[in-house]
């Protein structure tokens, strides 16, 4: 069983259909909508792009939905958190959780109390670009699964992480898409963190780093 944190991003999506249609494994998704994850960053408090992100999730899942038995029953339910209660000690003191963003905590925080909880190892999905990826990569061997005995105190709790598209790019994501037959649901993914009118900003991180054009359209009825 694999188990991916999915946010109807990019990568997230991407690795949810290649556990699918490539590695052909039972696949569970996990969505957590806690407030928190994202903190307080501005004028935006909380995730106002959740929306969005639930009607990509929608799409994917309409569209795994639309496959032989072979690929669609692998897909298990999904898990769905909505609150998150940060108890290991270890996150207290991590390093990697101050700076950023006006929060003593980041989503990795998060993800590995899930987990932790859940008493699990989950999917992380990032691509080399991305920021915290300079963080966890150095600990990671070539399939992305993280080395604990390499890890320094602060970072003990990335042991329940996989990060299986941290040596890889956004490209190379997309071309094994096209080779095994899901990238079109991929441009039916969402990235921004800031929309405005339906729109993606164009401007954030998140816009930044995307390859691939955005075709989400939020059903009037959905909102």
């Amino acid at each position: 069983m694999e188990y991916v944190f999915f946010s109807g991003g990019f990568d997230s999506t991407a690795f949810l259909l290649e556990c699918l249609f490539v590695k052909k494994v039972e696949t569970t998704p996990i969505v957590v909508t806690d407030p928190n994850l994202d903190g307080k960053v501005l004028h935006w408090t909380g995730r106002e792009c959740l929306v969005y992100e639930e009607d990509a999730r929608r799409q994917v899942y309409e569209f795994v939905e639309q496959q032989n038995d072979s690929i669609k029953n692998l897909l298990k339910p999904e898990i769905k958190i909505e609150k998150v209660v940060l108890t290991e000690p270890m996150i207290s003191t991590s390093k990697i959780g101050k700076g950023k963003f006006t929060r003593l905590h980041k989503q990795v925080h998060y993800f590995y109390q899930i987990m932790n909880d859940m008493g699990i190892k989950g999917n992380i999905l990032g691509t080399q670009a991305d920021s915290i990826s300079q963080v966890i990569i150095k600990y990671t061997d070539k399939e992305g699964y993280v080395d604990s005995s390499k890890l320094p105190d602060y970072l003990t709790f990335l042991g329940l992480w996989k990060v299986p598209y941290i040596h890889q790019s956004k490209k190379e994501v997309l071309a094994r898409a096209i080779k095994y037959g899901y990238d079109s649901i991929l441009y039916h993914t969402w990235s921004c963190w800031y929309p405005s009118g339906g729109q993606p900003c164009g401007k954030c991180d998140m816009c930044k780093e995307r390859i691939i054009e955005c075709k989400v359209e939020i059903p009037k009825n959905f909102i």
